[in-house]
């Protein structure tokens, strides 16, 4: 599998496109035997063709590397890198990667924004059913609760694209609390 195959299997989007958050949100997976790359740790610089700066390793968890172009945070499968005399490499510049994250970020907006009909789907972060899409008016998305009584008001950026439907970027508790105190979330 390619850098890019692989890293566009994993990268879902952030639904702001000028968001600080991590371009890539992988599903949780059972992780995968990763070759140990010694090169592959928190600081460690990233370089492309030619020894062209890419970026800066910002985290490792469960074979996923966490590279900041200075633009993006793109997680890629560690069995992307290569490890190259002045640190791990890459196969595509900083300003490809960077573009794959965009184009990534694009279409899973517009996976998300498919799948804002009434009746679809909403689960929380950690899998909890939240209730069907009612109604989307701008930004806002009306949530019927699974017990037809009650509704949650959700910004739309909150949602993300789900194999079962949408889903949120946070918890269930955390979403209750928003209802209660933030305002970003409102139930009625």
């Amino acid at each position: 599998m390619t850098l890019l195959t692989s890293a566009s299997l994993l990268i879902a989007s952030a639904t702001g496109a000028a968001s600080a958050q991590p371009a890539v949100q992988p599903e949780p997976a059972a992780p995968a035997a990763v070759p140990a790359n010694p090169q592959l740790f928190a600081g460690a610089t990233v370089y492309g063709p030619q020894n062209t700066l890419v970026g800066t390793v910002t985290g490792v968890s469960q074979g996923i590397v966490t590279v900041n172009t200075g633009t993006h945070e793109a997680p890629l499968p560690a069995t992307a890198f290569g490890a190259g005399s002045m640190g791990p490499t890459l196969p595509v510049t900083r300003e490809q990667l960077g573009l794959l994250v965009d184009q990534q970020r694009a279409a899973a907006v517009a996976r998300r924004d498919a799948a804002l009909v009434a009746g679809t789907a909403i689960v929380s972060a950690d899998g909890q059913a939240l209730g069907t899409v009612e109604s989307v008016a701008g930004d806002r998305v009306v949530v019927l609760r699974p017990d037809s009584r009650s509704r949650l008001i959700l910004p739309r950026a909150l949602l993300l694209p789900h194999a079962a439907g949408l889903r949120t970027r946070i918890g269930l508790a955390e979403l209750e609390r928003g209802a209660t105190s933030s305002g970003a979330v409102t139930a009625y």
